[in-house]
């Protein structure tokens, strides 16, 4: 049987340091250039590994996809669950969507890099894959009897829509502290479970809309302007 072929250490190295470079100098200052100053690996090597600029940028930008998906799969194996079989599938499909809003929120140009380049480039599926672990996540509330098999088909791009377009916002917007998207990741995510027919959170996780300040949403662009005196 064929085995996977191991990851060659000198080109996960130079990618490294790439990750580092989009944290330092944005997308955009990903150059073979400045891997070559960074790393310290002579340029010949450094076109060994990589065709052109795109195509560093695309694995770039790959490696940043997956630390997505590690995120994800690390926050739903260490989700705070219940007796409640049934909730703890919630929780742990829930706990996926908060994931991928954290990682948003504090690295925002990660964030952003993992999607502004082509995965095609890439020569390979992404490992972990963050559409995989979402659905991988709804697959186990299927399982469970809490959702329809048909529901595969278009709670994936329900879930991601909701999810990925608050996350954008957040980069867009520069909003990186938790605290205050708290109001609006409950209401994305209770909306997307809404949006599945889940049942609800249990009472102590659930958040009443009546009980919010409207005003308390990091994403609205009026926020910071003072309500109408009475």
């Amino acid at each position: 049987m064929a085995t996977a072929k191991a990851p060659d250490p000198t080109r996960r190295a130079l990618l490294e340091r790439g990750l580092e470079l989009v944290v330092e100098r944005g997308p955009e200052g990903v150059t073979t250039e400045a891997l070559v100053e960074r790393s310290g690996v002579d340029p010949a090597t450094v076109r060994q590994h990589f065709e052109d600029e795109e195509h560093l940028r695309s694995l770039v930008a790959q490696v940043a996809r997956e630390a997505i998906g590690t995120w994800m799969i690390d926050a739903a194996e260490s989700a705070e669950l219940t007796d409640d079989p049934h909730e703890s599938a919630r929780l742990r499909f829930r706990a996926v969507g908060e994931a991928y809003l954290d990682f948003a929120l504090v690295e925002p140009t990660l964030f952003s890099m993992a999607f502004l380049h082509s995965a095609a480039r890439a020569g390979a599926p992404d490992e972990p894959d963050p559409w995989g672990v979402l659905t991988d996540a709804m697959e186990e509330l299927v399982l469970d009897g809490q959702l329809s098999t048909e529901r595969l088909i278009d709670g994936p791009i329900i879930g991601w829509a909701a999810v990925h377009g608050l996350a954008t916002i957040f980069v867009q917007t520069g909003v990186t502290d938790s605290s205050e998207a708290r109001n609006d990741i409950a209401m994305v995510l209770e909306g997307v479970g809404r949006a599945l027919g889940l049942a609800p959170p249990g009472p102590e996780r659930r958040i009443e809309l009546n009980d919010l300040d409207r005003r308390d949403s990091v994403i609205r662009p009026d926020r910071d302007l003072e309500p109408p005196s009475a």
